[in-house]
């Protein structure tokens, strides 16, 4: 059964349901490498935050996904943001969606330990088989980082989807089975520090 997650404590990092007084935290971590600038990710703008925000807050009033604020602990400081969407339970499958990190956090061990409180989540308390990654075919940072997890890549779905530019992007489709999880888990604790 899906229960809407709390705080999701690690080592290094939180990740705390994303709150309305995140806003200026947030605002600080998209300029922080200008991420919304990017062709390859889909990133809030300094003034779009507010509503970035808005809308995560109403679907998670309404359990259909679950955005997190990533807290580093040493730094004492949001991060970053991460999300767990389209939550089937039927099908027993989600998809962790939209992460984006400070530029200056990029490279460290917070990608991986964010996704190894996600991952735990859904394989460990709500027991499903399959987590999804979606990522843009330009963004072979993402998809080298999701290999190095161990997630197997299944397809790519040809313009899928407008980016701010109006380019269409092509997606590439990653996947990682509850068999899987264990392997995948061990790459992930050896990243952590």
């Amino acid at each position: 059964m899906i229960v809407r997650p709390n705080t999701l404590i690690g080592e290094h990092i939180t990740l705390q349901p994303l709150s309305q007084d995140d806003e200026a935290a947030l605002i600080h971590v998209v300029k922080d490498g200008d991420l919304w600038d990017s062709k390859h990710t889909l990133v809030p703008s300094p003034e779009h935050v507010r509503p970035y925000i808005q809308r995560a807050l109403r679907a998670m009033e309404e359990d259909k996904e679950y955005t997190f604020a990533i807290w580093h602990h040493e730094a004492q400081k949001i991060v970053g943001s991460t999300k767990l969407r389209n939550i089937d339970p039927k099908n027993s499958c989600l998809e962790v969606a939209a992460s984006f990190i400070a530029k200056s956090f990029q490279g460290t061990y917070v990608n991986s330990e964010a996704k190894l409180l996600l991952l735990e989540q859904a394989f460990e308390v709500w027991d499903l088989k399959r987590v999804k990654f979606v990522t843009d075919s330009g963004n072979t940072a993402s998809q080298k980082a999701l290999e190095r997890l161990g997630a197997i890549k299944e397809t790519i779905l040809h313009e899928q989807e407008h980016m701010p530019d109006w380019n269409e992007r092509d997606s590439i489709v990653y996947s990682i089975l509850s068999s899987h999880w264990d392997a995948c888990k061990k790459r992930l604790l050896v990243k952590s520090p």
